[in-house]
């Protein structure tokens, strides 16, 4: 999303760099609250230190150099594309060890011009190198600058099959090699100064001589371990010419408290030896460090008391040793020492010495930090949850299998109990456990006997004969039946099911109150976090199953449940067509109907024009709209897509010959024109091509079988309306030209035009990821050897794994950006992966914390993932505020203009409404972010809940102090006016 920077974060752009350019010190840290915009800041940052001269150190050499350190490629792929320098570096050539390569190459192909150049870094590829190999292009790149060393070339054959460490295949090895070469080549020119230069500092490195001996003795004796250790070491070799070939101006470190051990330069590992060349230098380039949770916000005194740690004040200490250990004009330890002191002494010192001790060190922390954290808004949060009796019978029944697990292994089993937190957080426990150690060991102990309860009764596992006959499916666990609850309804009345997309946050005209859009229009998604692997695959599986089984089993009774691919489903598909199975019921005429971009019909209605009023009144302007403009003739006959696709065509030429419709058809016409997919893309993007392409691709949801028995449903089988026809009625129904519209600003602020329609295109194209599959046991596979079930997930999808491949990445990048599109997935689940750094705020409100977080902060770093820039709950109250505005920029200039009038910084409206504002809208329709934390009654989790709360409400005060929850007992009794008196304020908006 393209977004202009606002007061705060230029503000604070503004004093970072008033900060670098004082000279005093090169090292700050942008610390605003999640949600705030930092990357728009470092964005800023970036430019105004690209904007300095070589007195500052920059563009010294004639290029200016921004290295980029995240911790994995996700955030790479979400992030360097909004930081302001085209010219970013591919993240697979971004290995350290290449990049006197990858500049080198930058550096001649921007000749002549002022290059800028962003690299991007992972910590986990490029500083810690593990005694890894790496991968191929490090080693092609690395044979071609060893092979013409004296040492190796007379070995080159041999030294090209070493350095092919895993065996990959031939033709590839090959031809990376032959690439570097020829980029080797085209750097040389007639001279060779590139490579006898890098082949110069490889020789000359102190590590060289112990590289070389373990590679001439893999060569000649080839073991894998030698060859790997010796890859290694060149691997750092390469790497510490890299760093002085990069001689970067700025490094940037996003959410570097996921890698801080890069801020321990004085060790002597592998890793300080490479970070000492970015941080260890006087003159080093400059540092933003970039974190809303810069240190372990909080210690508890269980983790005190369990690992002898104090964590959150240790972290606190070495981030405030790197920021400010070169100052020679104060020194940081001792203010911060005496602020200490004076809290400690809160019961016999007076408030006023303290706040004037707190003054100090605030002005201290400003020289080298900045924080803004936005208006507090009151979070709603839902603590109800009973106990199904699933979960009573799940824990017994797996305390029964582990107790014949037992007797089978005569007391050696390992495990005497089920934990209680599994079946807490799970119902069909063996079905979802992969990989836990638990289940490998039951179904170790088990080996093919069959589970020793009654299949007709066990919950423990799916079983195969209700999943195929798109049976119902208990819950079984009391926080999975609260998720349906939220979903569909208490007693399914909300049928959240029949949604295939989020209702509108500004809908252009009001609908039937009985129809599901307008039954559902506070309808949010769902984000769900959870301390356990199994919960994301379990509710991926058990909610998409669920939203199959409402609509299938209702529209298409005989139909089952296909357990194949996409690929094999036409197959499916072809037998069950006598079963009405529901796939492709979208074709031929009627898909080129739907997805036709009329120039007429996108003319005959405009959405500003009718705003607010009933569809009825809608459809009859239009209708007369349609008549009035064209040599129209109404009589009764008989009508098909194809008729009706002759009459649009007849429509949008210059033909005036008279068209003969029936009533029907041209109501058909009219619905058209306000909601068919074609049109409503043609009227976003004013673009034929583009709005075909998008249609045809938006409308292949509706031959989905569970969609099209969605539909079957809302619009009863037995209705005289053909599929066409239910599409139709369906996006009028569900305002499509509002939702398009909302989503098009979300993704560019600016109107659409020639130079981001394209962009806005395929952002949206992008966001029809379809379907996932996940393979589970079930009482035919578990412990006997056989397939695993194939589950689709669709409603619901799980995020991302602790270890990510770069399929995993990408995979999990799409889910991303489905999630934040107003289609599905409706709920996404994910453990600590997705719970720093990302968005996912565009059509969320709601988060459910699946298990309470052992650290309070984790409780905001989560909710922060949906309380950020425009987030749905934002765009719902700023819509209801001013529901007379058509267009969304109108909507927030009002708002904000509004804000101003009260003296409020441009945070509202668009990060937050203060509840000042939201008292001009009725309490009913009030939206807020929604908490929703399952509790079982009588649990130990309320008394962890109680406290968890109170810490949330004064923990800032103990930043930085040792012992924080000794210290908290002295501020309970303080006043709320005191509390904001002591609370260090290092925002430049603010203190201003």
């Amino acid at each position: 999303m393209e977004k202009k920077l606002k007061d705060f974060q230029i503000a604070t752009a503004n004093h970072i760099v008033d900060i670098f350019k004082s000279k005093r010190q090169r090292r700050v840290l942008l610390s605003d609250e999640v949600g705030l915009g930092k990357t728009i800041v470092s964005k800023e940052v970036i430019r105004q230190v690209g904007e300095l001269d070589e007195t500052y150190g920059v563009w010294d050499d004639g290029i200016y150099r921004v290295v980029y350190i995240c911790s994995n490629a996700n955030i790479v792929k979400q992030n360097t594309e909004n930081l302001g320098i085209t010219e970013v570096l591919n993240i697979d050539e971004s290995r350290l060890s290449m990049q006197h390569l990858v500049v080198a190459k930058k550096a001649k192909e921007m000749k002549g011009e002022k290059p800028q150049i962003l690299i991007p870094l992972t910590p986990g590829t490029s500083f810690n190198l593990q005694n890894s190999a790496g991968n191929m292009n490090e080693r092609a790149l690395m044979y071609n600058i060893l092979s013409a060393l004296p040492d190796f070339k007379d070995h080159k054959l041999a030294l090209k099959n070493r350095l092919n460490i895993y065996n990959a295949n031939a033709v590839n090895w090959n031809n990376n090699i032959t690439k570097y070469e020829q980029e080797i080549s085209d750097l040389d020119g007639e001279e060779g100064d590139y490579s006898k230069k890098i082949r110069q500092e490889v020789m000359e490195d102190e590590g060289y001589k112990e590289a070389s001996s373990l590679l001439l003795k893999a060569i000649s004796c080839p073991d894998y371990a030698t060859s790997n250790k010796a890859i290694s070491l060149f691997r750092l070799i390469f790497c510490k010419i890299s760093m002085k070939e990069l001689s970067p101006d700025l490094v940037v470190m996003d959410e570097f408290q996921r890698f801080s051990s890069l801020l321990d330069t004085e060790d002597n590992s592998e890793e300080a030896l490479l970070t000492r060349n970015f941080f260890g230098q006087e003159n080093g380039p400059f540092i933003l460090l970039v974190s809303a949770t810069p240190y372990k916000p909080f210690t508890t005194l269980e983790e005190l008391n369990e690992y002898r740690i104090d964590s959150q004040y240790q972290d606190f200490i070495k981030l405030t040793d790197f920021l400010f250990k070169e100052r020679a004009d104060f020194d940081f330890k001792q203010v911060w020492h005496d602020y200490s002191m004076g809290l400690c002494q809160l019961s016999t010192d007076s408030l006023d010495i303290l706040i004037a001790k707190k003054d100090v060190a605030e002005d201290a922390m400003y020289e080298g930090m900045s924080r803004t954290e936005r208006y507090r808004t009151q979070t709603k949060t839902d603590l109800t949850m009973g106990i199904d009796v699933g979960d009573v019978v799940s824990y017994c029944q797996m305390q029964e299998i582990i107790n014949v697990c037992n007797d089978i292994q005569k007391g050696q089993f390992g495990a005497k109990t089920v934990p209680m937190e599994y079946v807490k957080s799970s119902p069909y426990l063996l079905s979802f456990m992969d990989k836990y150690k638990l289940k490998q060991a039951v179904e170790k102990a088990l080996d093919g006997r069959l589970l020793p309860i009654s299949s007709h009764k066990q919950r423990c596992l799916l079983k195969v004969d209700d999943v195929y006959r798109y049976r119902k499916i208990e819950p079984c666990n009391a926080k999975l039946g609260k998720l349906y609850d939220i979903l569909f309804g208490e007693k399914g009345e909300k049928h959240g099911e029949q949604l295939l997309w989020v209702p509108a946050s500004h809908p252009y005209y009001s609908i039937p109150s009985h129809n599901v859009f307008a039954r559902n229009h506070d309808f949010s998604k769902i984000l769900v976090f959870s301390a356990w692997e199994m919960v994301p695959r379990m509710i991926a599986c058990m909610v998409s199953y669920a939203v199959e089984q409402k609509s299938i089993s209702l529209a298409f009774p005989a139909a089952t449940y296909t357990n194949q691919k996409e690929s094999d489903e036409i197959n499916e598909r072809n037998k069950q067509e006598n079963r009405k199975a529901g796939t492709e019921r979208l074709r031929d005429e009627s898909l080129r109907l739907t997805s036709f971009p009329s120039l007429f019909l996108a003319n005959a209605y405009c959405p500003e024009e009718y705003l607010g009023q009933d569809i009825k009144n809608v459809r009859a302007s239009v209708r007369s709209y349609i008549i009035g403009q064209k040599n129209i003739k109404v009589q009764p006959q008989s009508y098909s897509a194809q008729s009706l696709l002759d009459a649009i065509t007849q429509f949008d030429s210059d033909c005036t010959d008279e068209i003969q419709l029936s009533s029907e058809a041209l109501d058909i016409l009219t619905d058209m024109a306000i909601g068919s997919p074609g049109v409503c893309f043609y009227r976003l993007l004013q673009n034929q091509d583009l709005a075909r392409e998008a249609a045809a691709e938006f409308c292949k949801m509706f031959n989905r079988r569970y969609n099209a028995a969605t539909l079957d449903i809302v619009y009863n089988k037995k209705s005289a309306l053909t599929y066409y026809q239910q599409v139709i009625d369906y996006c009028v129904m569900g305002n499509l030209q509002a939702v398009l519209d909302e989503f098009a600003h979300m993704i560019d602020e600016e109107p659409v035009n020639a130079n981001n329609v394209n962009k806005i295109q395929k952002r949206i194209v992008d966001s029809f990821i379809g379907r996932n599959y996940q393979e589970i046991d079930t009482t035919e596979s578990f412990a006997k050897k056989k397939k695993k079930w194939r589950i689709r997930t669709h409603y619901a999808m799980p995020y991302g794994k602790m270890k990510m491949n770069e399929r995993d990445t990408n995979k999990a990048n799409d889910t991303r950006l489905a999630f934040n599109s107003p289609f599905r997935p409706f709920v996404l689940t994910s453990t600590s992966v997705g719970q720093e750094g990302l968005d996912f705020h565009w059509y969320c409100r709601k988060i459910m914390h699946w298990n309470i977080p052992s650290n309070p902060q984790d409780i905001e770093q989560r909710e922060g993932r949906i309380d950020r820039y425009k987030s749905l709950y934002v765009r719902r109250n700023v819509a209801k505020l001013h529901p007379d505005i058509y267009e969304w920029s109108g909507i927030f200039d009002e708002a904000r203009n509004e804000a101003e009038k009260e003296g409020l910084c441009e945070l509202v409206p668009c990060w937050s409404i203060p509840q000042k504002l939201l008292d001009r809208i009725p309490d009913s329709q009030q939206e807020r972010i929604e908490s929703v934390i399952p509790l079982y009654p009588l649990s130990a989790d309320w008394s962890k809940y109680e406290r968890m709360k109170s810490v949330l409400g004064l923990y800032r005060l103990t930043m930085g102090q040792p012992r924080q929850e000794e210290l908290l007992e002295l501020f309970k009794d303080l006043r709320e006016e005191d509390i904001k008196r002591l609370l260090i304020n290092l925002s430049p908006i603010r203190r201003k």
